[in-house]
């Protein structure tokens, strides 16, 4: 590993580029892992694609409310999973589970074919959601360069996101041929994610060093996120963002457009745009970052994308459309920041990918428990009260750890 040359770099943006280099095949498998598994091109259409099957809107949102559940109910046992046969060979079980998911809606479309898929979803990203970034936090430790793990996630996500542009600019056209055609160009996608999760090395680690270690205690975790330097509250007010990306980039995107008269062969075109703006988010973390502390940022960017809720209200889509822009470029800004601020809270790599699925099942659980009333507010047209619902979630579970934390000072 002789390009591994730290010493000779000066900065984390050199380091970082050294790490890309052709020649560090681990960081290109792991991006191209994350690039086509996160590539899912029916996500743009999903909601006309479900009509189309004839589904109601209060059927749609409620698969969206079961599918949180139950990723919150998985996100436990795959991460003891993770941590107990090692993070390389739980991303190759997603990866696998994922393709299942992506094909059934191109045989079967019927409530209960897309209730399976979206719990085969549920499972392929339960597995992935702290695996992955153990894996890559694990990796850069063993390393010494733990440092630089912002700079790989956000590059990983902005990557991924740039894909999504160019793939999801077809995903309106893809539908109107065909409504399996989405779902079937994402299936290649996630075998392309699958071979290069093959190809990933396996990284020996206290929790894999045996086969036949016992199941990790839920006892000693829990104690650990609760007597954790601020991890609990961290994930906490991570909630805050999720459901704002979540519900606003993608269960709410396309009925608002599809209210606003947006054509359904331009909604790939429009998310696109939106994931483009995220991306240039994603690279322009260190900006912010160097003005203020990274929980300051946190709060002022959901706090941010709580009151872009409350402006799209206003029933003009050049308006919705460029609130949208502004909430995505925020959440562009805010998801590494976020990342960074959790992983560095953890301070044992034996049961990371636990402790981050609990991180997981906040940030679902929060979404399942929001959508129950927004699925029969879409489906009576009542988008204002959908949006005011939402921000106020948002600001409330951004906000209620640093108050809590203040309670705490005073009281000592």
């Amino acid at each position: 590993m002789g390009y591994w040359r730290w010493e000779n770099l000066h900065s984390p943006i050199k380091a970082l580029h050294c790490m890309t280099d052709p020649h560090n095949k681990i960081l290109q498998r792991y991006f191209v892992f994350s690039v086509f598994f996160q590539l899912l091109l029916w996500v743009p259409v999903f909601y006309e694609a479900q009509r189309i099957a004839g589904l109601s809107d209060h059927q749609i949102f409620e698969i969206q409310s079961i599918y949180y559940f139950a990723f919150s109910l998985l996100e436990i046992p795959t991460g003891l999973i993770s941590d107990r046969i090692g993070h390389k060979k739980t991303l190759v079980v997603g990866a696998v589970s994922l393709t299942i998911a992506n094909f059934i809606p191109t045989f079967i479309t019927t409530y209960s074919s897309f209730l399976v898929h979206f719990l085969m979803i549920a499972l392929a990203r339960s597995f992935i959601s702290g695996a992955a970034s153990a894996y890559i936090h694990i990796y850069l430790s063993k390393n010494e360069k733990s440092h630089l793990y912002r700079d790989v996630e956000g590059k990983s996500r902005s990557l991924s996101l740039i894909t999504r542009i160019l793939g999801w600019f077809a995903a309106g056209f893809l539908l109107e041929k065909n409504i399996s055609f989405p779902y079937l160009a994402s299936g290649v996608s996630s075998i392309i994610a699958l071979v290069s999760a093959i190809y990933l090395p396996s990284l020996q680690t206290p929790s894999n060093a045996s086969p036949y270690r016992k199941a990790t205690p839920l006892a000693v975790i829990w104690k650990s996120l609760l007597t954790g330097n601020k991890l609990l509250g961290l994930m906490v007010q991570g909630m805050g963002l999720f459901i704002a990306m979540r519900v606003i980039l993608v269960n709410l995107f396309q009925p608002l457009m599809l209210h606003y008269q947006l054509p359904v062969t331009y909604l790939g075109f429009v998310m696109g745009l939106l994931s483009l703006v995220e991306a240039i988010g994603n690279r322009t973390t260190k900006i912010m970052i160097s003005k203020m502390a990274p929980e300051q940022c946190i709060r002022i960017l959901t706090l941010l994308m709580a009151m872009i809720c409350v402006m799209l209200v206003v029933d003009n889509l050049v308006i919705a459309i460029s609130a949208l822009a502004l909430f995505a470029v925020s959440a562009g800004l805010a998801y590494p920041i976020q990342k960074q601020l959790v992983n560095d809270a953890i301070d044992n790599d034996e049961y990371r990918a636990t402790l981050l699925s609990f991180e997981s099942i906040f940030d679902r659980l929060g979404c399942a428990l929001i959508l129950i009333p927004i699925g029969p507010m879409i489906q009576s047209q009542s988008y204002p009260n959908a949006l005011l619902i939402t921000a106020i979630a948002i600001t409330f579970l951004t906000f209620t750890p640093m108050l809590l934390a203040l309670k705490r000072n005073v009281q000592r």
